[in-house]
């Protein structure tokens, strides 16, 4: 009986096609993570930022009074690593708490604010560039997909069986 996994296979090679996705689905984000860390020392070297911070304070810009809880939702790090980028960014004075009490409620200061708007410039142009390669239609197509495997993979690392 055929798997309904195997649906997904070309007929001619199924453990060809399955390596050159395990490549492409490894590479590309790699190169892409290479890349930002590149330009992040190129541009913003100088600041003392890295990647990382980087993407802890888009996620505070985007999101202005955010927690470091949500942080963790929406990015790579875990629990001790976010603690310690937003304690560098405060030491930076990139952020501020403005949080009375135990929850934090993370702001960028006006330099921050600065830094932000240089981020996303860099990032804008970084993506105009790398996702000319590829229409409309597709890139569309490439989020829907991705999107469906970010939310398959949350499922199968919390556990559900359903996703297996």
């Amino acid at each position: 009986a055929l798997k309904s996994t195997e649906l997904l296979l070309p007929l001619e090679g199924p453990m060809e096609f399955t390596k050159n996705m395990f490549y492409l689905m490894n590479s590309v984000p790699d190169k892409m993570s290479r890349f930002l860390v590149d330009i992040t020392d190129r541009e913003l070297g100088h600041l003392g930022l890295k990647a990382y911070h980087t993407i802890v304070m888009d996620t505070i810009g985007f999101e202005p009074g955010t927690t470091q809880k949500r942080i963790i939702e929406n990015t790579p790090f875990n629990k001790a690593r976010v603690s310690t980028i937003v304690s560098e960014l405060i030491d930076m004075g990139y952020v501020v708490n403005g949080s009375v009490g135990k929850a934090s409620s993370l702001v960028l200061t006006p330099e921050g604010e600065r830094i932000f708007g240089i981020c996303r410039h860099l990032f804008i142009s970084y993506h105009r560039e790398l996702f000319s390669a590829i229409s409309q239609d597709e890139l569309e197509m490439l989020f829907s997909i991705y999107s469906k495997l970010n939310s398959k993979l949350d499922g199968m690392l919390k556990g559900d069986t359903a996703d297996r």
